[in-house]
């Protein structure tokens, strides 16, 4: 039974009124001029495994807004599946970034799974794609589509967001296991040079840092008062008492934020507390109970403070399983906190079918946040830090993945050597609550730098750039 199945997610994900986009200028529209013309009539597709959760997603609403708006033609699909696929696609997540709780390699079984549904989802991209427009796969999930869109006349790059700055058994296991596919595409996308496995031809691939979209619902500006009714909205400050400016705006009815989240906790945030904030999904490698078990030994001395811990309903995240489960340990451990303490732990889990309204609960509680951490074991990226940074909030974080890309220790927030070490990380985030002074001078710090290297023009250009590159590649190039 064919159990893969290819979509189309629309265009313009958002009901409301999004800010108005300043049209590019200068060097960056001189490049998107370029990138329109050499693709003449040619469609730019993205393909990946969801469309709500994530890092990925939120880049590819921004890129369909941003790149259409510029005239290169860009759509998006998603390519679903039986949780039986996700499952193996979730082993090599693990081991790229390095780490796996299971050491054996993979078995014919799932090597075959992976092949068979890759080339069912390549059947349905097939559907929508026309010979010369450029395809853009996004992740392990969808690799092995590319031999097939290949030969069907396509120009196919694959962008990996994930990454290890080392290697160990579990890394080669994960690259050996994609091998058969690694040198299909015509071009690749990395987010650090260290993540480019030597199995890829340096010469098409590109690094181009993430970056976020300061027009998005996530990380537009919101007044104080906006803040505020969306927090009192989803129940994690007391009962609102200002009026709704938002819901106009985002062409809502009265109401509309109740059903944005479900919040665990026994008494509400109290108006002016300090605020520890951790944004993520429901992950091992996100160490959500790592930050919890953090606050109840160093930060909770704290006169006042509350930790947030918020992702995705784990319900809701089809590609990623596992995630129910870490949310149940992380509520069971704070559920056994000493009451004083889970008096301050709130978890705030956001619904997966409003990604819009999910983007403003997310921006509402970053700007009510007095620290925000990133606590990952392994991390790609981490765009949650890139989106605290623009909001001018001090962030914390380990030494890991391309997460000193942002933060520079001392500068732009505080980089923590060792991942596994609670304690230095309680501590850190601690001395930055109580030295309000340093803390604003990280957060004015990372702000600029978060303008200057990761807002979404300066990745529009790279790829823009990328997209005339290739092009002017031979149409039946030897990749060999």
């Amino acid at each position: 039974m064919n159990t893969a199945r290819v979509f189309e997610v629309p265009a313009v994900p958002y009901p409301g009124r999004a800010p108005a986009v300043e049209p590019p200028a200068g060097d960056l529209a001189a490049t998107l001029g370029a990138a329109r013309a050499a693709l003449g009539d040619r469609t730019v597709w993205h393909v990946n495994s969801t469309s709500d959760g994530g890092g990925v997603a939120e880049l590819l609403y921004a890129f369909l807004r941003r790149h259409n708006i510029a005239g290169i033609t860009t759509r998006w699909l998603v390519a679903d599946a039986a949780p039986e696929f996700f499952a193996i696609t979730k082993r090599i997540y693990f081991k790229i970034y390095g780490t796996d709780r299971d050491t054996e390699p993979f078995s014919p079984q799932e090597r075959e799974l992976y092949a068979r549904v890759t080339e069912e989802h390549a059947e349905g991209v097939a559907g929508f794609v026309r010979p010369g427009d450029l395809v853009v796969l996004h992740d392990p999930q969808t690799l092995g589509m590319a031999p097939h869109l290949r030969a069907a006349g396509a120009t196919v790059v694959w962008q990996c967001h994930l990454g290890s700055l080392t290697t160990d058994v579990h890394t080669e296991q994960a690259w050996g296991f994609l091998d058969p596919w690694l040198r299909d595409p015509d071009g690749y996308v990395f987010s650090h040079p260290r993540y480019i496995p030597a199995r890829v031809d340096p010469a098409r691939t590109r690094v181009i840092l993430p970056a976020i979209d300061p027009y998005s619902p996530k990380n537009r500006d919101l007044d104080a008062a906006q803040v505020r009714t969306v927090l009192d909205g989803i129940g994690l400050t007391p009962a609102p008492g200002a009026p709704d400016t938002l819901a106009a705006e985002a062409g809502r009815e009265p109401g509309w934020i109740a059903a944005l989240a479900r919040v665990e906790q026994d008494v509400p945030l109290p108006p002016g507390a300090p605020v520890v904030l951790q944004v993520s999904r429901w992950d091992t490698l996100k160490d959500m109970e790592g930050v919890l078990t953090a606050f109840a030994g160093e930060m909770a001395s704290v006169a006042g403070v509350h930790l947030v811990l918020q992702g995705p309903d784990p319900l809701a995240i089809a590609d990623d399983p596992g995630g129910v489960e870490v949310f149940q340990r992380v509520q069971d451990q704070r559920e056994r906190l000493p009451r004083a303490i889970r008096e301050r732990v709130h978890l705030v889990a956001t619904a997966g079918d409003d990604l819009e309204g999910t983007a403003f609960v997310v921006n509402a509680l970053q700007r009510r946040a007095s620290v925000v951490t990133q606590k990952s074991i392994r991390e790609g990226f981490g765009l949650t830090i890139t989106e605290g940074m623009w909001k001018h909030r001090p962030v914390v974080a380990p030494a890991v993945g391309a997460i000193p890309e942002q933060v520079i220790d001392g500068r732009t927030g505080v980089l923590v050597a060792d991942p596994l070490d609670l304690t230095e990380f309680g501590v850190e985030v601690r001395d930055l609550l109580l030295d309000t002074e340093r803390a604003g001078r990280l957060a004015a710090a990372g702000r600029d730098h978060c303008a200057r290297r990761f807002l979404l023009d300066r990745q529009l250009g790279e790829y823009a750039e990328f997209f005339t590159w290739l092009c002017a590649l031979p149409a039946t190039a030897d990749l060999g």
